[in-house]
């Protein structure tokens, strides 16, 4: 009787580690985005100049494929001026969807495929407008940057340019803008407000 039980038991510690070893292999993440910056200079009409910095790395292409094109969600459709940065973009414009989900996106094709253990520096620039609503004599913007449903993001920081701002969700400034920083997990959302007086 006892070996029987210690068979069982055996069998059922065996189940237990096959199970956990297939859903570590089927579900390890394939990519990460170790920085993910996004810097907000206001205009004096109201809309943003905005910079997005991100590296993402390929941890695993062999499962997806190699990364030679992305996705980056932003607020609305009002955008123009998207300009690449980085000599690794060979074509930046406006989408309005992505793999079938409808939304506001800019869409970035690279000039080379990253594989694993690449990693790929991101930069661009774009101007967005009507994203500020009024109150009385104040001012307000809410700002959450598309966020990334299936990657991990490491280090996810605003930066908004801290002149005539009046009050701000974050206290912390560098170098003259006010900074909000976060760790990600897939699908979370980072959001800076700030308040100015309507002039």
């Amino acid at each position: 009787m006892k070996t029987k039980n210690i068979s069982k038991i055996l069998m059922l510690i065996i189940f237990f580690f096959i199970c956990i070893t297939f859903n570590t292999i089927c579900y390890a993440d394939t990519d990460v985005i170790n920085d993910y910056t996004i810097k907000v200079n206001p205009r004096k009409d109201g809309s943003l100049d905005i910079n997005y910095h991100i590296e993402w790395e390929v941890l695993d292409s062999s499962s997806v494929g190699p990364l030679y094109d992305l996705y980056v969600g932003i607020p609305n459709e009002h955008v123009d001026s998207i300009v690449g940065l980085s000599k690794n973009i060979q074509t930046i414009g406006y989408s309005n969807s992505s793999n079938g989900r409808s939304g506001d996106y800019v869409h970035i094709k690279f000039n080379k495929q990253y594989h694993t253990g690449d990693i790929a520096i991101i930069d661009f620039s774009l101007h967005q407008s009507y994203m500020y609503t009024l109150d009385g004599s104040k001012c307000s913007y809410s700002f959450t940057p598309g966020y990334f449903n299936d990657v991990k993001v490491k280090n996810a920081s605003i930066l908004w340019n801290s002149n005539n701002v009046i009050d701000s969700t974050s206290k912390k400034q560098d170098d003259g803008y006010y900074v909000w920083k976060k760790t990600l997990s897939k699908g979370d959302k980072i959001t800076s407000e700030v308040d100015y007086y309507q002039t």
